[in-house]
């Protein structure tokens, strides 16, 4: 609150608002309206007085306050004018750059200082400018665009700190000045850095040449990196990155954005000894294929292959070793903007193309086509950004499967015996205890009712078994039955139709026992009498097929029911026992989560402590 007496002036920000109209670029040539000439410059008020009336002198104490009072500057700061530039013209002035800047415009845009870099470097500006494939093949894009996406200003800053010098430029040279005294390698480390540098790319000419230029930048590279990370040193797949960064960019940046690399995109976990990021980032992927690629997960599953058997590599070195260089910079133009997830999606995606493929291989010959399949063509890797970019993997599900592995490793820690002393594993124990102690009395009231629910099921099977044997017993008679009347029947319709002069031989009774009545030409001089006296034979056989028959059926019919009856009881008994299993899975799954959330604040806990 103002003070009454006090001569207070309020001054108004002065910045000039160039309003132009942009033209349309040419097909060669865009044309930046930051660059154009002003047409119409608008200004503000410079400042605005407040009158007040005079101060008594009677009042020593009002004098001084007065005179204490500081007064405002009249020249407003370079940062207010920038603070209301941004607020009004961020937007606009970001979407004019995105449309129609040059590089080389936005080059100069970016360093007029830090507070225009800051605005115009935005994520969501650098990830405009290098999704378009035609902006990042015009000369010296990809050195700009790489400098500024990998936030190499951070990692020099860093740098220099830990070096104790101003220049990012002498803390490069001040390791390459350490690398052969007491303090930087060792020869056994410089020998194993010149080794994997011999293989680096040996077909292509930049590093085809022993002891060319590439390979003594690369080397270099590399020996600067062993001597600032002392926990790294040197692992392989790192000379691949390097290697690949050297056809863009000069020696000096690509060992920043290397550097960058380690510090800003978990980098450093991929290089440590063990690898331990290989397995979190395979364990990554492992879940991602399962999601989108179910099929081919399975059958991954069927053959024994895992993941990493072919991932090792596209992780290690960041897909340097698996696409061809013009590719890799591609994929890198949108890994430095979006990080991981971009990676997970060109694993999945490259997969993808390849299910078709690979769903017919046994392991040996899968082993071989993942060993020597490489993404050659300029079309294929066009469709594999495509399919990439169509696969929907969120930063949010990312988290989670990151919280999944902890709990995974945590739990493979409490199989082992060697870790049982550890202090996570003491409180993972002291929690599961917690959660496993209400669930006991559950755990055996459900393990006696699966024991007599399956005594139940074995005794219905049995009984099953039994009276279907009879029913199928009592069928079999009735149907030999059944054909034995068919055949009386046929046999009597035959020796009714004959002739007295080609009658049924006195061997008809015999012939009758045979499973196929055989008719044939009797002689001649055969009575009428013994005729009539076979036909009676014939009815007699009849009827007592019938008697039987009927019978059989009856027996038949009881089987049947008996046996529908155990079946019924049968299926319910299966009914009961699939109740039951689900009952207990959906009580695993509820006590398997309940596992995991204590493992994962366990996990979370020691995590807050430093700890993991």
């Amino acid at each position: 609150m103002l003070r009454k007496g006090v001569n207070l002036t309020v001054p108004m920000p002065s910045f000039s608002m160039v309003v132009d109209r942009p033209q349309l670029p040419n097909q060669d040539e865009r044309i930046s309206p930051i660059a154009a000439t002003p047409s119409r410059t608008v200004k503000t008020p410079q400042s605005v007085t407040t009158k007040s009336p005079v101060v008594s002198p009677s009042s020593a104490v009002s004098r001084t306050r007065v005179s204490e009072q500081p007064r405002l500057s009249t020249r407003p700061s370079f940062k207010s004018e920038l603070t209301i530039v941004s607020i009004l013209l961020k937007e606009p002035l970001r979407l004019l750059l995105v449309r129609f800047c040059t590089v080389e415009e936005f080059r100069n845009v970016c360093d007029v200082n830090h507070h225009w870099r800051n605005l115009f470097t935005a994520a969501f500006i650098l990830k405009r400018f290098m999704e378009q494939p035609s902006v990042m093949q015009s000369p010296g894009s990809r050195t700009l665009f790489w400098r500024l996406s990998t936030r190499v200003l951070s990692v020099q800053h860093q740098a220099c700190r830990v070096l104790d010098i101003n220049s990012a430029s002498e803390a490069y040279k001040k390791l390459l000045a350490i690398v052969y005294t007491p303090n930087g390698l060792t020869p056994s480390g410089l020998d194993e850095i010149q080794r994997d540098v011999t293989r680096t790319f040996p077909a292509n000419p930049k590093f085809a040449e022993t002891g060319g230029s590439g390979q003594q930048q690369l080397s270099r590279i590399l020996q600067a990196i062993a001597v600032y990370h002392k926990d790294i040193h040197y692992c392989q797949g790192m000379n691949f990155i390097v290697g690949a960064l050297l056809y863009v960019v000069p020696e000096e940046l690509a060992f920043w954005i290397m550097m960058s690399l380690i510090d800003n995109y978990d980098m450093k976990q991929m290089f440590l000894p063990g690898v331990p990021g290989l397995k979190f980032r395979i364990y990554h992927l492992d879940r991602l294929v399962a999601k989108h690629l179910p099929k081919l997960h399975a059958h991954f599953r069927r053959v024994r292959i895992t993941p990493d058997f072919f991932a090792s590599q596209w992780f290690m070195t960041l897909f340097s070793y698996y696409l061809p260089v013009e590719t890799l910079h591609r994929i890198w133009d949108l890994f430095f903007v979006n990080g991981w997830k971009f990676l997970y999606r060109v694993a999945v995606g490259s997969l993808q193309l390849m299910e078709a493929d690979l769903l017919p291989l046994d392991l040996e010959d899968m082993s071989e086509y993942l060993r020597r399949n490489k993404r050659k063509h300029h079309t294929e890797v066009q469709q594999l950004i495509e399919a990439a970019m169509q696969l929907k993997i969120t930063r949010r599900e990312l988290a989670q499967l990151d919280e999944d592995f902890k709990v995974a490793q945590l739990k493979e820690k409490l199989t082992l015996e060697g870790s049982q002393n550890d202090a996570v594993v003491l409180a993972a124990k002291q929690e599961l205890g917690k959660v496993d102690g209400p669930f006991r009395d559950d755990i055996k009231q459900f393990k006696a009712k699966i024991e007599q629910v399956e005594k139940e099921l074995a005794s219905a099977q049995v009984t099953y078994q039994q009276r279907s044997w009879e029913c199928q017993y009592a069928k079999t008679i009735r149907d030999e039955l059944l054909e034995t009347k068919d055949v009386l029947s046929s046999a009597l319709q035959s020796f009714v139709q004959l002739t007295p002069a080609r009658r049924i031989s006195e061997n008809v009774d015999s012939a009758l026992n045979q499973p196929e009545v055989v008719l044939f030409t009797p002689p001649n001089a055969i009575s009428l009498d013994k005729a009539r006296a076979d036909l009676i034979v014939f009815q007699k056989k009849i009827g007592d097929i019938n008697d039987k028959l009927l019978k059989a059926k009856d027996e038949y019919n009881i089987k049947a029911e008996r046996e529908q009856e155990a079946r019924a009881i049968l299926e319910e008994a299966m009914e009961k026992k699939q109740k039951v299993s689900e009952q207990l899975s959906l009580f695993l799954v509820h006590m398997e989560e309940r596992r995991s959330e204590a493992l994962r604040n366990v996990c979370n806990d020691f995590e807050k402590r430093g700890n993991i």
